[in-house]
C-alpha cells in the first residue's frame, strides 16, 4: 500500500510538473506576442475557407523607416497566427511564415491551403504578415497615400518588417532556435526568395510560388506575357462546335473592332447597350479605351486563375474557366459568325460575372481585383517595380501597345512624383547570377500561369540547392493552394517535392544548431 501511494505520489508530482512546464511554455508565447504589439486578440477567427483551422489577429509594434536612424516613428502591422498545429512539448518548433503581399492578408491565408495541408508532419506556428500599405497595415491610416508618405512604400522595407519581426520576436542570431521556412505566390513569391537572397541568416528556407523575379528589363522580353495568355486561349479552343477560327483569333477580332470604334462617336450608344455599361456609358474615345482596358484585365487575368476546380481567389470563377470562355465564344460564334463584340463580352462575362451577383451592368471603374489593393501596386510599379509587359500582335491576341518606359516614366511623375528605377530590382536583389550563389529556394511554375515567362524556369543555370518545379496544367501558384482531388498529378508531385526540400532544410538548421529533434 505505501509502495503504490508512493507511486501515485511520484505521478501526480510528475503530472503537474508537466502541466506547470506545458502552462510556462504556453505563457512565454503569450508574452512574446504581447510584449512587441499594441493590441492583440485573444479571440479565434473562423476563416471562410472552412477546410483551414481559425487564426488570431495580432498587431505588431513595426518600424517605420528601417534605414533612417534618425526616425524612430512606428505603425501597427496587422499580422495572422494559427499554433493549432504547435506541439507545445518542442520549444524549437518550426515557423512557417507566408510573405504578405499585395492585398489583404486575410485573402492569402484563405487560399494558401498547402501550408496547412502539410502542418501536421511538421508542428508549426504558422505566421502571416501583412505586407505594409495593403489590407489594415497603412502606416498613415487614410493618409498613407499622401504623395509625401509613399515613400516608405518599398519591397525594401517590406522585408525589413518581416526580418525585423521574426529578430524581436523569436531571437537574434544564435539565440533564435527556430527554423523558419518563407512562403509565398506572385509578388509574395518573389519577397520569399528575396528575404531568403538577403536574409539567409533569418530565414532559412523559401517556396517561391509563380514568382516572376525575371520579369525585369533586359531579362525577360516584354511580349512574354500576353504571349503567354494566347497560347492559353489558343489551347483551349472548341473547334468541335465552332471550326472557322481559334478562340484567340475571335477575341482579336472583337479587340479589333471595337478599335474601329473608339472615335466613332454615332457608335458610343451602341456600344453602351451592347456591353451593359454602367451610367453614365460611353460618351468619348476615352470611355472606349476605359471599355477595351476592362475587358483586357479580364483576358489576361484568367490564364492566371485557370485552376482545375471551382475558386474564388481573385473572382468566382468555375473549373477551368479559360474552357467555359472559349466555350461560350464558341457557342456564340455558331448563332452569329459576324458578332465579334458578343463573343467577347460573353467571354469577360466568366471573369467579371460568372455567378450573376454584381448587377445588371458592367462598372467600368470597379477595381479590377477587389481583394488586391491597386493603389499599393500602383505605387510600387513606379518606384521599384517596373516589369515591362506589353502587347505585340505578331504574338498576342490583343491591340498594339508595346512597353514604353518612357511613357511609365511620366504617368509615374504626373501621379506619384517619382520616376521608375527600371534597374533596381535586379542591382539589389540580383538577377540570373545570385541563383548560382542562393541555397534553399524551390522555385515553381504553372503551364497556364504567365507569369512563368518571367519566373525561374527549368532550364535556367542553378546550384545544387535550388529547385526548379513545372507544374503540367497549373495556374497562378496552384501548388500553394490546397490539395483537391481534381488536382493534377503533376501539382501533388510538386508538393511532395517541396514537402521533401522543406524537411531537410528543417534537420539542417536543427544539426547545425546541435538541437536533437528531426522532421
Amino acid at each position: 500500500m505505501q509502495q503504490r501511494l508512493l507511486k501515485t505520489s511520484a505521478f501526480l508530482i510528475l503530472l503537474f510538473a508537466t502541466i506547470a512546464i506545458l502552462t510556462f511554455v504556453q505563457g512565454i508565447e503569450q508574452q512574446r506576442f504581447r510584449r512587441f504589439n499594441n493590441r492583440y486578440t485573444n479571440k479565434l477567427l473562423k476563416s471562410k475557407n472552412t477546410n483551414l483551422p481559425p487564426y488570431k489577429v495580432f498587431y505588431f509594434k513595426q518600424r517605420l523607416d528601417h534605414y533612417d536612424f534618425s526616425n524612430d516613428k512606428t505603425w501597427s502591422q496587422r499580422y495572422l497566427i494559427c499554433d493549432s498545429f504547435v506541439d507545445p512539448k518542442n520549444p524549437n518548433t518550426p515557423i512557417f511564415l507566408y510573405t504578405g503581399n499585395e492585398g489583404d492578408i486575410i485573402n492569402f491565408y484563405e487560399n494558401t491551403g498547402m501550408m496547412f495541408d502539410i502542418a501536421p508532419e511538421f508542428k508549426p506556428l504558422i505566421l502571416f504578415i501583412e505586407h505594409r500599405y495593403y489590407g489594415e497595415s497603412y502606416p498613415f491610416g487614410k493618409d498613407s497615400y499622401k504623395l509625401e508618405n509613399i515613400k516608405y512604400l518599398t519591397s525594401e522595407q517590406a522585408l525589413a518588417d518581416y526580418v525585423y519581426f521574426l529578430t524581436e520576436n523569436y531571437g537574434l542570431d544564435m539565440k533564435r532556435n527556430r527554423p523558419v521556412i518563407a512562403f509565398g505566390g506572385s509578388y509574395g513569391g518573389m519577397l520569399s526568395a528575396w528575404i531568403r537572397f538577403k536574409y539567409p541568416h533569418v530565414v532559412d528556407g523559401a517556396i517561391a510560388a509563380s514568382a516572376p523575379i525575371f520579369q525585369f528589363t533586359g531579362i525577360s522580353p516584354p511580349n512574354i506575357y500576353t504571349q503567354i495568355c494566347t497560347e492559353d486561349f489558343r489551347n483551349s479552343s472548341n473547334l468541335n462546335i465552332y471550326k472557322a477560327a481559334t478562340c484567340d483569333q475571335v477575341i482579336k477580332q472583337g479587340f479589333l473592332q471595337l478599335q474601329s470604334m473608339i472615335q466613332d462617336s454615332s457608335k458610343y450608344s451602341y456600344l453602351t447597350n451592347k456591353f451593359k455599361v454602367c451610367s453614365p456609358g460611353i460618351r468619348n474615345a476615352n470611355d472606349v479605351n476605359q471599355l477595351i482596358n476592362f475587358l483586357y484585365q479580364a483576358y489576361t487575368t484568367l490564364p492566371m486563375v485557370n485552376y482545375p476546380y471551382p475558386a474564388n481567389f481573385l473572382m468566382p470563377l468555375p473549373a477551368f474557366p479559360i474552357t467555359v470562355v472559349c466555350d461560350r465564344i464558341a457557342n456564340g460564334m455558331v448563332k452569329n459568325p459576324t458578332d465579334y463584340l458578343d463573343a467577347i463580352l460573353q467571354g469577360a462575362n466568366v471573369y467579371y460575372n460568372y455567378t450573376g451577383s454584381i448587377g445588371n451592368c458592367n462598372n467600368l471603374t470597379a477595381p479590377d481585383s477587389p481583394s488586391l489593393g491597386d493603389e499599393g501596386w500602383d505605387v510600387q510599379s513606379c518606384n521599384e517595380m517596373v516589369m515591362p509587359i506589353g502587347n505585340y500582335p505578331d504574338t498576342d491576341m490583343f491591340l498594339s501597345a508595346p512597353w514604353n518606359l518612357d511613357y511609365q516614366k511620366n504617368y509615374c511623375y504626373q501621379k506619384w512624383k517619382v520616376v521608375p528605377r527600371e534597374n533596381y530590382v535586379i542591382t539589389h536583389y540580383g538577377g540570373k547570377r545570385i541563383l548560382k550563389e542562393a541555397t534553399n529556394i524551390v522555385f515553381s511554375n504553372g503551364q497556364f500561369d504567365p507569369w512563368r515567362g518571367g519566373g525561374v524556369n527549368i532550364g535556367t543555370e542553378v546550384n545544387e540547392k535550388i529547385k526548379l518545379i513545372y507544374i503540367e496544367k497549373g495556374a497562378h501558384h496552384l501548388d500553394l493552394r490546397s490539395s483537391n482531388p481534381l488536382d493534377p498529378q503533376s501539382v501533388v508531385q510538386a508538393r511532395q517535392q517541396e514537402v521533401n526540400e522543406i524537411r531537410k532544410w528543417i534537420n539542417e538548421f536543427y544539426s547545425e544548431r546541435r538541437i536533437k529533434r528531426r522532421v
